[in-house]
This record gives C-alpha cells, structure tokens and sequence, in this order.
C-alpha cells in the first residue's frame, strides 16, 4: 500500500509538471471569456492546462472558471500611459510566464501583443500575437497613435505568429513594414459555435421578422464605445423618426435597439448619461448587457454593425449564424464578412444618413428577401468562419512549436 502511494505522488508530480500549459492574454477578462470560450474549451478538452490573464472582473473570472481555466488577474490601466506603470506590466507578465514556463502565449489586443510579446521574448518563452483590429493606433492621430504604431512594429518581431482577423490589416501591417510577412497569417475570424447560434425561427410556430405591432426591430450588440458608430445609430434613429412622421404611408416605425456594456476605460467609452438621453429621445432603446445574447438577436429582424473598423466583428458572425441579415458600414472587417445586398446591406462610416438609408431600404425589403439575406450569411459562416477551421488553425500552429 505504501508504494503504491509513493508511485501515485510520482505519477501526479510528473502528471502536473509536464501537463501543456497555454496562456492567453487580453486587456479584458471578458474578451477572453466571451470570445476565445471555444478555445479554452477546445484545449481543456486536450488535457491543456489554460491561464487567463487580464484585469480584474469577478464576473468574468467566474465564467472563465466554468470553462477550466485558470485566472491571473493583470494590473492593466487600457488608457494609462505612466512609464513606470507600463514597465510594470511587461515586468509583472515576465514573471507570470517564467513561472508558468508554457508551451505558448497568445496576445490579444494592443497593450497586451506590444508589452506580451517583449515579455514573452526575455522570458525566454514562444509567443502569438492576434492583431484583433487596427483599434486606436490607426483610428487616431497624434504622438500616442505614432509611438503605438512604432512600438508595434518592434514588439512584432519578437513573436513567433502574428494572425490578422482580415485582408485590409494584413495587408496595412506586413506592407509598412509593421509586421514581419514570413511571420504573419490571416485567421479566419475567432470561431463561432454554428450550433449554439442557429436559425430559431423554425423552432417557432411564429413568422420570421414578424411583429405584432409592425414595427421593424433593429439590434446593435457592442460595448459602449463610440468608434463602434453608436453615435451615428441614435442620430439614424431621430432621421428615421423624422421620416415616419413627414411620410407615415412610405417609412416603417424603426426600433434601434442597443444591447452592452459601458467600457469606462476606454478613451472611447460613452456615459450611461448619454446613453439616457439618447433613450429619453425616443432615438433608440438601451437593453443593458447580458451573457447570452442568443434571445436578442433571435427576436430582431436584422442586427447592425455601424463601427468605424473591426477585426473580425463577432457579432456579425454570431447573426449570420443564425441567418439573420446584417447592415454594417464598409469598412475594415465588416466588408470581409457582409456581402452587399447578398447577406446584408452595407453604408458608409460615419455617417447617420447612409445609415439610416440602409435602414429605410431594408425595410423595404420582402419578407422572402430578407429570409434569403439571412441564409445566405448562414452558408457564408458555415463555410468559412465555424469553429472547426479556426480551432484547427491553432492546433496547426503548436505543432510548428515542436
């Protein structure tokens, strides 16, 4: 009995000591648990062992532990530009990954692939950055947009991977010279799970893109910043309200509908103050934030993307998935995803007008049109953004790391 239990400590010892560890990191523990779920899950299931870094979020941490993994919590200020401060955060990831010693890390986000990917090189451990969106480097100008764009281009070249959600950022990074070419891939996207977001009009005995009160319901899913064209959704809202009441008989009733959280520390973030007067308007309805946005985009009748870029943009895909149509602008991420007037409409960034013109024609659009929009996005996910390709992307990549 004795060495039975001695040669089970030994079997357990080793078991934990060489079990494969992955780290992933991200400015937000939610990022993590809601878009990189399929991952965790997917690596749990192969007996990895998976840490998540990011800053503080109980709520986060206690989805991300439902799905096995691991949390370390980062002391990451997003909007935070002190030296000493930052040198912190690429000293405090050093020592997380010198002391996990893992077979990779994956950056996601800005702060996160440029501090990452220096510390993952002077611990001397493989790293992956995904460049999730072009984000603040390039949607701004000035001295902290510069120093980003150049702090990119060193850092980059410390990572064995660099992955681009899309063709335009690809093709922006490795053409000035910001990214290594030899380095760098396109993944398609961050997966979606094709089952849990499916068609559900047929589970009903209700008409698709039917309501009772004849109103037309639009829904924007984002976090509550103003790059993700949140301003110019309010502004569609009163043009189109001003529309329906000079021309009741030719313009439906429109209910933007807004669902997400508020992002404080996002230099782009929009006040709950804001957002109330918006609502008091009448411009559009504010849903608050939940975990499963499945219900929501289930009961719209399309759902819209007005952002002024994107990586990838997830909640296109998750529509899609459900054969929802999509309006978006045609910009960065979006237009790798809506095919005009074949899965969705697209309009210009910026601008309310267009927007609110994409609206007025969709609503237009026959029942059996829109139906059709919505299958059409549903074979486009199928056949090029489902879990199973960009799992097995990754996979592909650890074994380059033998």
């Amino acid at each position: 009995m004795k060495q039975s239990c001695v040669s089970m400590r030994k079997w357990y010892g080793m078991s934990k000591a060489t079990q494969e560890t992955i780290l992933l990191v991200c400015n937000t523990a939610w990022g993590i648990a809601n878009f990189r779920a399929n991952l965790i899950q997917h690596w749990v299931a192969q007996a990895k062992r998976v840490v998540a870094i990011a800053p503080k979020d109980a709520v986060a941490e206690a989805k991300l532990s439902a799905l096995g993994a691991q949390f370390e919590p980062l002391a990451l200020d997003n909007r935070g530009s002190n030296p000493l401060r930052e040198l912190a955060v690429i000293w405090r990831l050093r020592q997380l990954y010198r002391h996990y010693r893992p077979r990779l890390v994956v950056h996601y986000t800005i702060k996160p692939v440029i501090y990452g990917s220096w510390a993952a090189w002077l611990a001397g451990v493989p790293s992956l950055a995904v460049v999730t969106g072009q984000g603040f480097a390039f949607l701004n100008k000035g001295l902290k947009a510069w120093l980003a764009r150049n702090l990119y281009r060193v850092s980059l070249g410390f990572a064995k991977g660099v992955w681009f959600l899309n063709q335009d950022d690809y093709r922006l990074f490795t053409q000035t010279g910001l990214a290594p070419t030899a380095k760098s891939a396109i993944l398609p996207g961050e997966g979606v799970d094709t089952e849990r977001f499916a068609p559900q009009a047929k589970r009903s005995s209700a008409p698709a893109h039917h309501h009772a009160d004849g109103r037309l319901r639009l829904l924007l899913v984002a976090r509550l910043l103003f790059d993700k064209g949140i301003a110019e959704y309010a502004e569609a809202g009163r043009l189109l309200k001003e529309r329906h009441q000079q021309r009741p008989d030719r313009v439906t009733v429109v209910e933007l509908q807004l669902l997400g959280p508020f992002y404080a520390q996002n230099p782009q973030a929009i006040s709950p103050e804001q957002i109330a007067h918006w609502q008091s308007e009448g411009w559009l309805h504010y849903l608050g934030e939940t975990a499963d946005v499945t219900p929501y985009i289930a009961a719209c009748d399309a759902l819209v993307l007005p952002s002024y870029a994107e990586g990838l943009p997830r909640t296109l895909l998750e529509a899609m998935s459900m054969a929802k149509p999509v309006i978006a602008t045609d910009v960065v991420g979006c237009r790798d995803l809506v095919v005009h007037e074949v899965t969705g409409l697209l309009c210009e960034a910026r601008n309310a007008h267009s927007l609110a013109d994409a609206i007025e024609r969709f609503s237009h659009l026959s029942l059996a049109q829109r139906q059709q929009m919505g299958e059409s996005g549903r074979s486009r996910v199928l056949a090029h953004f489902a879990d199973a390709q960009v799992l097995a992307t990754y996979d592909a990549f650890l074994l380059t790391l033998d």
